[in-house]
């Protein structure tokens, strides 16, 4: 059965706030909790609260997803109407913090539980998940607000024995972390906890394995089926830590204002990125509902989806008729609307909530129909003179956005991927015109070579189409590793200069 171990006698927090126990909690570090009674099956009992809403809501949300872990849904975090910003935002960054760095957070917690950690029940696991988050990765959180919500949240969802193991676990890893170490360079140390900002914090002993792979999967939360590809891509140590740090990149709000108006690309909120016709936000997420209502001609788009059109429109005959094929959220459909203002585009998508989605947002516009994928098939077949295939994907070129996806990725599914990938882009070639020029668009969110430069020679014999531009876009701007821990801690990574990973071919009639 699983229980916490023993750790040093000092109950300081690592986050240097003043030790505090929760609430008639017992958690002396010396002869740990029997942890039996949190091996038991949970009390049948509705829904509890402890009297913190934002807390409250990130576990009852990660108890949910802990139950299904790897295979994690696209669940968003639901909040209480009535929350206020300040506690809206220390929600998603909880949350946040525990999908990107589940497989940390994991390790860390079993370095103080005898017995089998992968036995604790999901409800327990969320809570000190959150609790880990909050104690090791965010700034400004005392470690005993972290310990507090975790034990009575276990106490009043679970029973009583789950919020002492809870107490006495979180307790042991708060008191893991060297106290008031300043932030140092990460430089792949066995003892040091990488961050999102480039620096590391420094732990008491060495809990991380003495192998690279090893090292880069658990302190980075990444999983082996993803990082032994990486590893045979990236022969040189540095640049396979690079890769898996922009991984854990605190990713930026960025917006395409390559259509804006003078007005909106001078806020102060918006720093000039280094790739024309985007701005990164600096503001918090109110303030960009805001400047997305007042001006229609900007929106949400990292500089590596942007490119996909952008190229587009920079070469080849413009559409009379274009067909965005995995339209999703409609960026893109929105893209083509604005760089082909003479051109009609239809869009769809086979989920039928994001097809919805695409009803509403384009139901005033002159130039764009949202039709389900049959009516749309019919209405362009042979006729279209771009098709776009935003295809679905395994999205490790967006992991920093898409956490959940890392855990998901394995040999299987990317086959899988690959198949259905093949299939919508035989529809697509199917809506082309004969005219010469007529292009298809293949794109992706992801950096595998399966998904990406493996897929062109196939669509080349499959559809007898030519490649006529491509490219393919590298993660960048996230934290850099150090090659050595001695000095200071590096600068926080500049959003102007942060991008995802994308791929793009072009294919013509000839």
């Amino acid at each position: 059965m699983p229980r916490p171990r023993r750790a040093p006698r000092s109950n300081r927090p690592a986050t240097g706030a003043p030790a505090r126990p929760p609430r008639g909690a017992k958690a002396a570090p010396g002869r740990p909790a029997r942890a039996g009674a949190a091996a038991q099956p949970p009390q049948s009992r509705s829904r509890a609260f402890t009297g913190d809403a934002a807390r409250d809501a990130v576990v009852h949300h990660l108890a949910a997803l802990a139950g299904r872990f790897p295979d994690l849904p696209l669940t968003p975090l639901e909040l209480p109407p009535a929350l206020d910003a300040r506690d809206a935002a220390l929600a998603h960054a909880i949350n946040d913090a525990v999908l990107l760095r589940w497989l940390t957070l994991d390790h860390l917690l079993a370095q103080h539980i005898d017995g089998d950690a992968a036995a604790i029940e999901a409800p327990l696991r969320a809570a000190m998940l959150a609790g880990a988050a909050q104690i090791l990765l965010l700034d400004r959180v005392p470690a005993y607000a972290a310990i507090n919500h975790a034990v009575q949240w276990c106490k009043v969802n679970i029973r009583p024995g789950a919020g002492a193991l809870a107490n006495a676990v979180l307790r042991r890893l708060a008191d893991s972390v060297v106290p008031d170490a300043p932030p140092e360079p990460w430089a792949g140390g066995l003892d040091q906890l990488p961050l999102s900002s480039g620096a590391a914090r420094r732990l008491r002993k060495p809990v991380f394995p003495d192998d690279p792979r090893g090292l880069l999967g658990l302190a980075l939360s990444l999983p082996r089926p993803l990082l032994d590809p990486w590893a045979q891509r990236f022969r040189k140590r540095m640049e396979l830590a690079q890769r898996a740090a922009h991984t854990i990149a605190d990713a930026p709000v960025i917006l395409n204002t390559l259509h804006a108006s003078e007005a909106t690309r001078a806020l102060p909120e918006l720093t000039p990125h280094r790739v024309e016709g985007c701005h990164a936000l600096s503001a918090p997420r109110g303030r960009l509902a805001q400047i997305l209502a007042a001006d229609p001609n900007v929106w949400v788009q990292d500089p590596a989806s942007a490119q996909v059109v952008r190229r587009l429109a920079s070469a080849g005959r413009a559409p009379a008729l274009a067909v965005d094929l995995c339209a999703g959220l409609g960026t893109k459909t929105r893209q083509l609307a604005a760089h082909f203002p003479a051109g009609q585009v239809l869009a769809t998508d086979a989920d039928p909530r994001r097809l919805e989605s695409l009803r509403r947002t384009f139901q005033d516009h002159p130039r764009v129909r949202v039709l389900p994928i049959e009516q749309l098939v019919e209405a362009a077949r042979a006729s279209a003179d771009l098709v776009l295939v935003d295809a679905p994907c395994s999205n490790t070129g967006v992991l920093p956005r898409r956490p959940e996806a890392k855990y998901r990725f394995n040999a299987r599914s990317l086959a899988e991927l690959v198949q259905l990938q093949r299939a919508i882009c035989d529809q697509a070639a199917s809506l082309l015109s004969d005219r010469p020029g007529a292009r298809l668009a293949y794109s992706t969110c992801s950096v595998e070579p399966a998904e990406n430069t493996d897929q062109v020679p196939w669509l080349e014999r499959h559809t007898g189409l030519r490649v006529t531009d491509g490219v393919l876009v590298e993660p960048a701007g996230g934290p850099a590793p150090a090659r050595s821990a001695d000095g200071p801690a590096p600068s926080t990574p500049d959003p102007a200069q942060y991008n995802d990973g994308a791929f793009l071919a072009v294919l013509s009639r000839p």
